[in-house]
């Protein structure tokens, strides 16, 4: 498509002006066109606005929410498709379906190619990506508004109540367009945490007590008002306005608590699941070491993860996740921390640096045979260099051996991470506790060995 003529980008500018597209007020946003954008016209529209669009974008607080609110959706996906055909050079083509358009080459006189310079800003951007991806620009930007709300709302995960005030502390403050949206779901997030540490059932329960009696409250004050106006319909006495007032100021108060308590009712209703996650979380889980995993059922030990992996993979990329990593990790080792503990009691730690010592030099002993059966290793020393003889007894024997060598370094590996279960900072208190009572049943067993054996001496 060649270059539009003077001529040309005035009749254009002035149909615009007829449909209501062209321009705005000073200072504003300029006025949607997508009329402008139609197969044939689409340099020709963007002529005498596309600059224009471009540098208020620019000035904007959020360029890809002014865009969005500029072109309404249509007309940016098409300005990104030109943006894209005139960062691709000469002759080339944009466009979905059956609409295309030629783009001058960069350095040409048409707007194309004075957008091309734009492409760093963050409207050229989004313009752009809506164009690659097949989607209106306010879909993008209402994903992208999602997956940030989401990722911030994970990164909350595990925080405690300070930690969250000071996050909401520092949103206020914060140049965030989305600040709003992220003080509430800091909110929420402190709402759930003070529900989920404390007697869930109980607070169920009262709430829907607290619910029926306002509500039978608020009946019968509706009725002692309308009472009271019937009694005093003819008395406007100063006495008779002021219990009137007191009335509407009660029913009003009242009406507010109701809502309070319905609101924070249909909360605990409507994520009944993520509170019970979040309960195990704070009681359990978070600290500063893994004693409260003690008191965990197996069935949290099965759904935390899941949980707590989610938000690793919402916030990952976008917020630290290292501490929501850590407590995934402490969940994921408790299994083989009680196995460790179990194994303590009932043996003494001694046995686990024992148990290490023998996968070792049972992966040596196996690990020699395997070598001393590599093929050509029985030739070479009977001195038959350069032949080898095929022995299917011998590769089947190999193959065994293999197997059984993975499966002792998997039970040294393991042996390895009880050990470091048992030297963890994290499971001092839950190590020493199991110590006493492994030197308590020790000192047991010892007594009544001595016992028995006096019972047999005196027979």
């Amino acid at each position: 498509m060649t270059t539009p003529t003077s001529d040309e980008a005035t009749r254009t500018a002035k149909a615009g002006k007829r449909t209501g597209c062209a321009g705005s007020r000073p200072g504003s946003a300029p006025a949607a066109c997508t009329g402008a954008m139609a197969p044939g016209g689409v340099v020709a529209g963007a002529e005498h606005w596309g600059l224009e669009l471009a540098q208020w974008a620019q000035r904007a607080d959020h360029p890809g929410l002014g865009l969005v609110a500029a072109f309404g959706g249509l007309g940016i996906t098409r300005l990104g498709g030109l943006i894209r055909s005139a960062g691709q050079g000469p002759g080339s083509t944009s466009g979905t379906g059956a609409e295309s358009t030629t783009a001058p080459a960069p350095g040409g006189t048409g707007t194309a190619a004075r957008l091309v310079p734009q492409l760093h800003s963050a409207f050229a951007r989004l313009a752009v990506e809506a164009h690659d991806r097949g989607v209106t620009a306010a879909e993008l930007e209402a994903e992208r508004r999602d997956v940030e709300l989401r990722a911030f709302g994970a990164s909350l995960t595990g925080l405690d109540a300070q930690e969250i005030e000071a996050v909401m502390r520092g949103l206020e403050t914060a140049p965030d367009t989305l600040a709003d949206q992220k003080l509430d779901i800091a909110r929420r997030a402190a709402r759930l945490q003070s529900i989920a540490v404390g007697d869930v059932p109980a607070r169920l329960t009262e709430l829907e007590q607290s619910v029926a009696d306002l509500r039978g409250r608020q009946d019968r004050a509706r009725e002692e008002k309308n009472d009271l106006v019937l009694q005093t319909r003819a008395l406007f006495s100063s006495s008779a306005q002021r219990t009137r007032e007191e009335r509407r100021r009660l029913m009003d108060d009242l009406a507010a608590l109701e809502k309070a308590h319905t609101e924070e009712l249909e909360l605990i209703r409507r994520n009944i699941k993520e509170i019970d996650m979040l309960r195990a979380l704070f009681l359990c889980v978070v600290g500063p070491d893994a004693s409260g995993l003690q008191k965990m059922g197996n069935g949290y030990l099965e759904g935390l993860p899941a949980f707590l992996g989610t938000r690793i993979d919402e916030a990952r990329g976008r917020y630290d996740v290292s501490r929501i990593d850590a407590l995934l990790a402490r969940v994921e080792r408790e299994p083989l921390a009680r196995e460790t503990l179990a194994a303590i009691r009932a043996r003494g730690p001694e046995r686990l640096y024992a148990s290490r010592d023998v996968f070792q030099q049972i992966l040596a002993r196996k690990e020699w045979t395997l070598h001393s059966l590599e093929p050509g290793r029985l030739e070479r020393l009977l001195g038959r260099w350069g032949s080898r003889t095929e022995d299917p007894e011998r590769d089947a024997v190999r193959r065994g051996l293999a197997g059984e060598i993975e499966q002792v370094r998997a039970d040294l590996a393991k042996a390895a991470q009880r050990i470091a279960v048992f030297e963890s900072e994290e499971y001092r208190g839950r190590v020493a506790r199991e110590m006493r009572a492994h030197e308590t049943i020790s000192t047991a067993h010892v007594r009544l060995d001595h016992i028995q054996r006096t019972a047999r001496a005196m027979r």
